[in-house]
């Protein structure tokens, strides 16, 4: 999805990944949170939605 992403935004599309709070949790402790967006174009945009998953068991 990633080189689909950055096809459609080398035609000038905008491009805005939308996950949920516990992936994207995941996501950040599994490369860091300076690190899982390197190398990827500034103007992509992240945003989380909430998924009904209590904060408690985000972690497991």
């Amino acid at each position: 999805m990633l080189n689909l992403a950055k096809i459609l935004h080398s035609k000038g599309f905008c491009i805005t990944f939308a996950n949920t709070e516990f992936n994207n949790s995941r996501i950040l402790r599994s490369r860091g949170p300076n690190n899982s967006l390197e190398g990827l174009p500034s103007t992509f945009r992240f945003e989380s939605i909430p998924d009904g998953i209590p904060p408690s068991n985000l972690e497991t």
